[in-house]
């Protein structure tokens, strides 16, 4: 093709696989495809394997005017993550919840992300459960790591076999809104397996240093179902159910 380098020029050698495109009859005919280009004696001939084109899939005939040019294809250029549902509670109630973005575990991974998630009442932590086998899960999390860190210091603690997953440190968030509430983000490693993973980090106004306080989250939830909804909520030193009202969003994602 005139004002392009040859496969040589480019750099490229022989037995390289690249992506390819090729138009034929004037654009009327085209295919686009990965290809191992090889080199013999100077003569450079392509091996197609096709993804796309306008004989329904197939290879396109060529005549002898085909121009074949190495060309960026979709699959080079993944999606970032699909937002899958958001759910807002404006008027405030006992769970900040979603139970349909999980199903199916479409996705390996999933992002949550919580946005200014407040309290009714002072001094609560906020929690998080997840849904399995019709039911939500209330015991038997796994909580290898909780780092906290605010005005006062840092602290990290361990636990197992407990009911909820805690964002905060215990006893913490309060309900002053212009600080933001909590926010927070989430990944949710292999949903569909018997031990779903979690790692994220939460900030949040700490009414007991009166200062932004900051939890880093490692933790796993053992069940020998999939994971298929899951719910955030305020309670009094982690409590496995609810004892307050929250207002807040939080929306899902998954991931590529």
């Amino acid at each position: 093709m005139s004002g392009f380098l040859t496969f040589n020029g480019a750099g490229i050698t022989s037995g390289s696989n690249v992506p390819y495109a090729i138009t034929d009859n004037s654009g009327a005919a085209s295919e686009t495809g990965w290809g191992t280009v090889t080199n013999s004696a100077g003569t450079w001939t392509l091996t197609r394997n096709v993804l796309q084109s306008t004989n329904g899939g197939a290879p396109i005939s060529l005549s002898g005017s085909a121009q074949v040019m190495v060309s960026p294809i979709a699959s080079l250029f993944p999606n970032g993550p699909t937002l899958l549902n958001t759910t807002t509670l404006s008027s405030g109630a006992a769970y900040l919840s979603d139970t349909t973005s999980l199903v199916g575990a479409a996705y390996s991974s999933y992002t949550v992300r919580l946005f200014n998630v407040v309290p009714a009442t002072n001094s609560v932590d906020i929690c998080l459960q997840f849904y399995a086998n019709g039911a939500w899960v209330t015991s038997g999390y796994q909580v290898a790591l909780y780092t906290y860190v605010d005005s006062y210091g840092s602290a990290q603690r361990a636990a197992t076999g407990i009911g909820s997953i805690v964002l905060s440190y215990t006893n913490r968030v309060g309900v002053a809104a212009n600080w933001g509430g909590m926010n927070a983000r989430l990944e949710l490693w292999n949903p569909a397996a018997d031990n779903m993973q979690i790692t994220g980090e939460s900030t949040y106004y700490d009414t007991t240093a009166v200062s932004q306080g900051v939890n880093f989250i490692g933790a796993a939830l053992v069940v020998a179902y999939p994971i298929t909804g899951i719910r955030v909520y305020a309670a009094a030193s982690g409590g496995s159910s609810s004892g307050y009202n929250i207002t807040g969003t939080m929306k899902i994602y998954g991931n590529p």
